[in-house]
This record gives C-alpha cells, sequence and structure tokens, in this order.
C-alpha cells in the first residue's frame, strides 16, 4: 500500500482568520485551490493568496467565489464569527446528507438509519 503525503508547502506563519476560514470553505467542498481558481475565473496563486490573507477578496469575486464553495455571502464574509459556539463554519458533507434525509419519508429516514448503523457497526469491528 502506497501512503500518498500532502504535496503542499508547510506555512511559515499563521493563516490569518480570514485565509483560514476560506480554506476550511474550500476543503468542505473538496474542491482544490486549482478548481476554485478555474470557477471563479482567476489564477491558482490569487486562490492561494486569498488563503494567505486577512481580509476577502475584492466584491467582484465574492459572488462567483460563494456559489462555487456553495455557500451564502454571509457565510463567506463571516470569518471572525467562525470560532463562536453558534457557528463553526460550514457544514460537513455529512451534516449536509443527514439534513437531506431528514426531509425524506420517514421508512426512507429508517432505511437510511439502518443503512448507517450497519456502516457504523462494521467500521466499529473493523477499528
Amino acid at each position: 500500500m502506497v501512503i500518498m503525503r500532502s504535496m503542499a508547502r508547510p506555512a511559515k506563519t499563521q493563516q490569518p482568520d480570514y485565509g483560514a476560514h476560506l480554506a476550511s470553505l474550500r476543503h468542505a467542498a473538496s474542491l482544490s485551490q486549482q478548481q476554485v481558481a478555474d470557477l471563479v475565473g482567476v489564477r491558482q496563486a490569487t486562490v492561494a493568496a486569498w488563503e494567505r490573507s486577512a481580509t476577502p477578496p475584492r466584491g467582484e469575486f465574492l459572488v462567483p467565489l460563494s456559489e462555487t464553495l456553495a455557500v451564502s455571502l454571509e457565510v463567506l464574509l463571516q470569518a471572525d464569527k467562525r470560532k463562536s459556539a453558534r457557528h463553526r463554519g460550514p457544514a460537513s458533507k455529512l451534516e449536509n446528507l443527514v439534513a437531506q434525509a431528514t426531509q425524506l419519508p420517514r421508512r426512507r429516514q429508517q432505511r437510511i438509519a439502518s443503512l448507517l448503523e450497519a456502516l457504523i457497526a462494521e467500521e466499529a469491528k473493523a477499528s
């Protein structure tokens, strides 16, 4: 089995709050810097600079960026609030799936819950 290591350089300084917030939104969307750059219409180096910045990108990039990351402008701009207990950043993929599942009929929800329980039990045995 081959173990892949991150090719990214380690940071020399701590990432500013906004840059860390933007990077966490990008990771939550399962996108690379290059993918975000392609979708927003900028270079990868620009996305990297945004993730090292203490301030949000220029206004013209906010809507395309929020659409690319599938978050509201409010979430995109609230880096300083992301540390609060009430808001911890964007929902994870699993949280989004659970939210979608709660909209299904009760029988479907029970089926999904059973599948999840079986998968979790299987993972617990494997650990």
